[in-house]
């Protein structure tokens, strides 16, 4: 068990001695990434809460109703590639 510790040990200070300087280029570039994503959710929230107060007040026509209905499909249809683009699944297929 003390072997397996120390093995543990010393692995992780070879880790962060060989990485701390690639570390400091990813934590900036994720934390400008992560502020991003903060704004984003901001804009998305502010724009779901102008439609839920606007669009339920409105009668839409017949045609407008079936292009909002056929945008919905292909969004629907869209969920599972970006899903699996945003857990990195095309690219582990791609690559490996």
């Amino acid at each position: 068990m003390r072997l397996l510790a120390a093995l543990d040990a010393l692995d992780r200070r070879l880790f962060h001695r060989l990485t701390r300087e690639e570390r400091q280029r990813v934590d900036a570039g994720l934390t400008r990434l992560s502020n991003a994503a903060n704004r984003s959710v901001l804009w998305i929230a502010l724009a779901a809460l102008i439609a839920g107060a606007t669009v339920p007040s409105h009668l839409f026509s017949p045609p407008v109703r079936q292009v909002v209905e056929y945008v919905e499909y292909i969004l629907m249809a869209l969920v599972i590639p970006f899903s699996a683009w945003a857990i990195g699944l095309l690219h582990y297929i791609r690559y490996h």
